[in-house]
């Protein structure tokens, strides 16, 4: 089988620990073969790190190469509406940085068009290809903490003073930098959309939140309790509490560690010597890992990350920014 042709947009931080992930897969199956950027100086700094073959200046120029099999879009929030449409309706296959868009608006149109061109589309949340999360719907499958009923959980870092997280016009927003990996778990562990939604938050100056705090109340009798900030750093550990037992996970958009009713277990992340920007960024290979497959298997979404949920969480995150005064 031929390698999954990678074509990156952006040439940012995140791009950078994409890529590196990408180029220490097997290059029989990943490689990266442009990467464009609003500057081309900065495209070419970043395949000069990579060894990428093809650099672009905009993000329209790569939108036409016809050397790529899927886009990974690593851009600033605002942003990734327009250029994933634009891809999408030339026909290409993206996988997005979460969130997907800024509302639910721009998300159904997002997802309406994939289905219309039959190109594949998922949300970058890496977080349900761990290890850790295949364990977990395994010990959900199998009933080990019988019916959940309480998922606590925190999203909290230490960054307030960063402008893509506390500027209305670099999209920021603590809800939609971090709580929707909240989010997307409390969906993950209830298997279904909440019936209602109580939340309220503190706003920087910029009118944007830089902490949130939301009950989703499910219709089985079950709760989920969540915080997100960019004020201040938590333990980020995800607790779900059932009938029978319970699941603690710590840091549970990236874990490597599990403690189940069975016991603990670990999990070593890929081992990639060179630095990443991110915590626990090497296990965006199981990502792309997971892309790779669905687009070898003729797949438009991923079973671990379908479109409909990917709906359901802008849904929810916009009724909670709305209840704490927030609109995008």
């Amino acid at each position: 089988m031929a390698a999954t042709r990678w074509g990156i947009i952006s040439a940012g931080r995140i791009s950078s620990d994409f890529a590196t992930c990408l180029t220490h897969l097997p290059d029989n199956e990943h490689i990266v073969t442009a990467v464009a950027a609003r500057n081309l100086d900065d495209a070419n700094a970043f395949a000069k790190r990579f060894n990428i073959p093809k650099t672009y200046g905009s993000y329209d120029e790569i939108a036409d190469d016809n050397n790529i099999d899927v886009y990974y879009i690593g851009t600033i929030h605002p942003t990734h509406h327009p250029i994933a449409l634009n891809l999408i309706n030339k026909g290409k296959n993206v996988l997005c940085e979460k969130p997907l868009c800024m509302n639910v608006k721009e998300t159904k149109e997002l997802v309406e068009a994939a289905r219309k061109n039959k190109v594949f589309l998922m949300e970058g949340f890496w977080s349900r290809f761990f290890p850790v999360y295949e364990e977990l719907r395994s010990e959900l499958k199998a009933g080990s903490i019988g019916t959940p009923v309480v998922l606590t959980c925190t999203a909290g870092i230490n960054a307030p003073n960063v402008p893509r997280l506390r500027e209305r016009a670099l999209g920021g927003s603590s809800l939609l930098d971090l709580g929707c990996y909240l989010i997307q778990l409390a969906l993950l562990v209830f298997g279904e959309k909440p019936i209602k939604i109580t939340a309220s938050g503190h706003l920087f100056e910029s009118g944007v939140d830089s902490l949130a705090s939301y009950t989703l109340l499910f219709k089985n009798g079950g709760a989920a309790n969540l915080l997100s900030t960019c004020t201040v750093e938590m333990k980020n550990v995800g607790r779900i509490f059932g009938t029978k037992g319970s699941i603690e996970f710590p840091k549970f958009h990236a874990p490597t560690e599990i403690e189940t009713p069975s016991g603990k277990k670990s999990f070593d992340l890929p081992n990639i010597s060179k630095p990443m920007n991110f915590p626990n960024s090497t296990g965006f290979c199981y990502e792309a890992q997971a892309v790779r497959e669905a687009l070898l298997q003729g797949k438009t979404e991923h079973e671990l990350m379908p479109l409909n949920d990917t709906i359901s969480i802008a849904e929810i995150m916009e009724e909670i920014l709305a209840q704490i005064g927030v609109t995008y």
